[in-house]
């Protein structure tokens, strides 16, 4: 925060009202990247699942958009990628959609968006770990039911 003898330079800006409106925003930025990113277990909502490629190196791998349902990081906004391009890669894409109720053997690379669609709203119990500069999220289950592949219920205790 700016102190006492500190003024923002109203060149920047039209009137005071913006100037205000922008030393909001930045407090506000300031509180988002004070949560971080949550460690350990808790959930999360899909707010997006897509098939897609990676923009740096063109890897086939899927984006989830997640939104953290509860606790300090409640309503921040995570990004997981699973890629696919290896076999190995695939095989923990799978076991990741596996966890939350998706039937994998029943899924084809043709029928995989519109499994993703399914988890879409879907409540997921996940565990979220910092490794150094990297920080990775793995899903436990569905909290929620009726989650893609064969319409596998999830569990109403995320952690159990």
């Amino acid at each position: 925060m700016n102190t006492p003898d500190e003024e923002i330079d109203q060149s920047l800006f039209p009137s005071q009202a913006e100037a205000s409106e922008a030393e909001n925003l930045w407090k506000q930025g300031q509180d988002e990247a004070a949560k971080g990113q949550p460690e350990g277990q808790f959930n999360v909502i899909v707010k997006k699942a897509d098939l897609g490629r990676s923009n740096s190196s063109g890897r086939l791998q899927i984006h989830y958009e997640l939104q953290v349902a509860s606790g300090e990081a409640a309503g921040t906004t995570l990004h997981k990628y699973d890629g696919m391009g290896t076999a190995k890669q695939a095989a923990i894409t799978q076991q990741q959609l596996a966890r939350i109720g998706v039937d994998v053997k029943a899924t084809t690379m043709a029928t995989l968006p519109a499994v993703l669609a399914t988890l879409v709203g879907k409540t997921l119990a996940v565990t979220g770990k910092k490794n150094g500069d990297f920080y990775n999220i793995y899903f436990n289950k569905a909290v929620t039911t009726d989650v893609g592949g064969d319409g596998a219920s999830g569990d109403s205790n995320p952690f159990g």
